[in-house]
């Protein structure tokens, strides 16, 4: 998985967070293997080793997609797919939230799980029943690390 938007471990731009425009960056899959179904993706801030904000919930994104364009919402979900699922941020929203840290620079981890079929969850599930589900499906994973700071 790759951003035209940043490269991996590099400051994610200030229009990506919640001092810019707070609209989800750009993303690129390449290399899914052939029976791969769909694509499922959990961005987090990963600051704390105990706890993990999340940031932004898809699912049922079919495996023919290698784009996931900018500013993806709910109200545009269905340019990837009618099965296409947002689920929701730490704030309770169907919606992606951008890097906003109190302090310091944070680490923001994208993760795409490559799956061997669709997830079926309801629009707005939370991060734990994603996971739960995707459990013993993936067949191939990446991640992006994207960092900011406010400063």
């Amino acid at each position: 998985m790759t951003s035209s938007a940043f490269e991996n471990n590099d400051f994610i731009p200030a229009k990506y967070t919640a001092l810019g425009e707070e609209i989800s960056p750009p993303l690129s899959f390449n290399g899914i293997i052939e029976n791969a179904k769909s694509i499922a993706l959990i961005m987090e801030d990963d600051i704390f080793s105990f706890f993990k904000i999340t940031h932004w919930l898809l699912w049922n994104i079919p495996s023919g997609f290698h784009k996931i364009p900018e500013n993806l919402s709910i109200d545009n979900l269905t340019v990837l797919s009618d099965k296409a699922c947002m689920g929701k941020n730490f704030f309770g929203k169907k919606s992606y939230l951008g890097p906003n840290p109190l302090s310091g620079v944070h680490k923001y981890i994208i993760r795409a799980f490559v799956l061997d079929d669709f997830i079926y969850l309801k629009q707005g599930a939370g991060k734990r029943k994603l996971l739960k589900l995707i459990k013993g499906h993936i067949l191939q994973s990446s991640e992006i690390i994207g960092y900011f700071s406010k400063k």
